[in-house]
């Protein structure tokens, strides 16, 4: 049997709630960053946050991480933080902005275990199911192309994982009938990524949602976020045989109070294997 090389937790928290008061979002603050530690991720990676939102409770909670944020003019940051004990180099990388100053940039993080390195890059595509929303998705999707290109240039089979909310609502054709629905925006990239270009894969979830609104909310359950690695990169299954953990409002009887209490968004989880 395999063993854990480092995990790995992506998580979309929604701004910690919209129209939340001052306590009420410091109180969900604190129940998130409960939730993170009891799953002890090596990695994580946060959505939707602000550092001064974070700073006092994960300095807390996380003591012995290293921890690294976004910054520009759009409002909506990702948080990564790191386990001390691993060796780790984080860029911001720009080009995922696609020349909007207000759209958030990818966060690529290169951990090293004695020669091996591992990139990992966390992305927050746009959450839009128009034209224009469906052509950045898939105009970033050349970015993560072209970054696996360079990697190439460096190693020879590169261990490279793409991750996060990435906002997989489809499109609507405006006076037309080309719509394309969310399914078939994944199915689509599953496609693309195992061309020799990419050379990866969509992993597995346990789950076949990972968003929610609530009962009643505007939307209906839906798959907007994923993991995509390179066929060098091993996985570590867990208990239902598939590679990634979905946690969160799946596993809860009443949904709505999981939702309220922490974010629509479920947890990613998953372990690399040495």
């Amino acid at each position: 049997m395999a063993n854990k090389q480092f995990s790995v937790l992506s998580w979309n928290v929604e701004h910690f709630g919209r129209g939340k008061n001052k306590d009420q979002k410091e109180a969900r603050v604190t129940r998130v960053a409960d939730k993170i530690k009891s799953l002890d991720p090596d990695v994580m990676a946060i959505y939707e946050v602000e550092g001064k939102e974070l700073f006092s409770e994960f300095s807390k909670k996380f003591n012995g991480y290293s921890f690294f944020i976004t910054e520009g003019r759009q409002s909506q940051e990702i948080l990564v933080g790191v386990r001390g004990t691993i060796n780790a180099f984080v860029t911001q990388k720009t080009e995922f902005k696609a020349g909007n100053p207000f759209l958030r940039p990818g966060t690529l993080v290169s951990l090293t275990f004695n020669t091996e390195v591992y990139s990992i890059l966390f992305l927050h595509l746009k959450s839009m199911p128009v034209p224009y929303g469906w052509g950045l998705r898939d105009h970033m999707w050349g970015k993560v192309k072209k970054l696996k290109k360079a990697l190439n240039k460096i190693v020879t089979n590169p261990k490279y994982i793409v991750l996060g909310d990435l906002n997989t609502m489809g499109m609507n054709y405006t006076f037309g009938d080309k719509d394309i629905s969310g399914e078939e925006e994944i199915e689509r990239m599953e496609k693309l990524v195992k061309s020799k270009s990419y050379n990866m894969r969509l992993l597995s979830k346990d789950q076949p949602n990972t968003f929610f609104n609530g009962t009643n909310g505007t939307y209906p359950p839906a798959n907007l976020d994923h993991v995509f690695a390179t066929n060098s990169v091993q996985i570590m299954q867990n208990n239902n045989g598939t590679d990634v953990s979905v946690l969160g409002w799946p596993q809860e009887q009443d949904k709505d109070h999981w939702i309220n209490e922490f974010s629509d968004h479920a947890i990613l989880y998953f372990e690399v294997a040495k």
